[in-house]
């Protein structure tokens, strides 16, 4: 079986773009593939940051980027590469954009398409109201009706796709994100400041400055701990600053953009994710495997991966006041970070491994390329 992965939508000016969540999530698995008889042959841009993990991993990597949702000589591309790669299927990671132009492409080719819709069009903050009314309405009338299967990160994606955009019952699915759980370990941190982290990439949804903005007030009640900033993007240096203004520069610590966050998240005793938009967190999944006690904004599916009160605290986006304060608990209370680490540990190999995602995937293809079969004449 010959898949099409269609990873990034865009690279803005041939510049470096910034890794997401659904990048790492394929990157992770790229080497597991041939377990499951499955031959991948990835669209990524030439530059992008992960690449070499596709290739490393034996991946086809074909150099590829769309210009937008309006990028229609895009679709000639794929076309191209469907025919040249006798590709069996495609499978996207968004965004819409990305969604649009391998649908359109698949339909001519007359081959099955699968997208992953991590997060939806309404929670694009950046777009104005008109942009967001135009594009869930190509969205709707379009891609996610011409689609063959559309999966949901979370059951709350899940239920906005069905209720809310029309998609049918029987072509969604939900499939959590995954990791290799053997990856994090789950240890006793050694007694010593606390270290708070976050691993975001570095964009205005994620909320960074809610991030900074709470590790100040909790320099301010004169708590003793160190805070780790992991990750990069176009934010980096007015992130770099607001810490130098705020007289921070000593309590955080940017690490940049790691290949082994594992190491970083086994530094680390709390996890504090201040995001304002979200499908289902892949760093949040690694912190839990990690064993490490979240506070979390609630967006997206992030109430399915934090339990307030049980391994973590969840509280609107925005709540600078009530995230400090449940942070601060967790700061003083040394047992109950070691509590809740432990049931984040056990949360993550109930629900998110990476051989349950990997297994669904293939189960989608499957069923989908037999219903793709040709009628045999009698």
């Amino acid at each position: 079986m010959r898949v099409l992965f269609i990873i990034v939508s865009k690279n803005k000016r041939n510049t470096q773009h910034t890794v997401t969540g659904p990048e790492r999530r394929m990157a992770n698995i790229a080497s597991l593939w041939k377990n499951f008889n499955v031959e991948p042959v990835v669209c990524y841009p030439a530059n992008g940051s992960l690449k070499q993990a596709f290739t490393d991993a034996g991946n086809t990597v074909i150099s590829f980027h769309i210009k937008g949702k309006f990028d229609f000589r895009s679709i000639q591309q794929i076309i191209k590469i469907i025919r040249s790669k006798k590709i069996d299927l495609i499978h996207t990671q968004g965004a819409a954009a990305t969604d649009l132009i391998a649908t359109l492409a698949a339909k001519k080719t007359k081959i099955p398409i699968v997208i992953t819709r991590p997060v939806m069009i309404e929670d694009q903050v950046h777009y104005s109201t008109y942009k967001k009314n135009l594009y869930e309405w190509i969205d709707e009338r379009i891609t996610l009706r011409k689609a063959d299967a559309i999966i949901a990160v979370s059951q709350k994606g899940f239920d906005t796709l069905q209720n809310k955009y029309g998609v049918k019952y029987n072509k969604l699915k939900l499939v959590y994100n995954g990791i290799d759980l053997d990856k994090f370990s789950f240890q006793s941190r050694p007694t010593r400041k606390p270290v708070i982290g976050m691993v975001a990439h570095f964009s205005i949804f994620k909320g960074w400055f809610d991030f900074i903005a709470i590790i100040e007030l909790l320099h301010k009640k004169g708590l003793q701990f160190q805070a780790y900033i992991i990750g990069d993007g176009e934010l980096k240096q007015q992130l770099q600053e607001e810490v130098a203004k705020k007289n921070l520069t000593e309590i955080i610590l940017f690490k940049g953009n790691v290949r082994n966050v594992n190491e970083c998240l086994a530094d680390m005793d709390i996890f504090l994710f201040t995001s304002h938009r979200e499908g289902l967190s892949v760093a949040i999944i690694e912190a839990l495997a990690s064993g490490l006690p979240v506070v979390a904004s609630d967006v997206g599916g992030i109430h399915e991966q934090v339990y307030h009160e049980e391994n973590g605290f969840i509280y609107s986006k925005g709540s600078i006041q009530q995230m400090a304060d449940a942070v601060s608990l967790l700061i003083n209370d040394e047992k109950l970070r070691r509590r809740m680490g432990e049931i984040s540990r056990s949360i993550a190999a109930e629900k998110f491994s990476q051989q349950q995602m990997i297994s669904s995937y293939v189960n989608i293809y499957m069923q989908l390329l037999k219903d793709n079969l040709p009628a045999v004449a009698s």
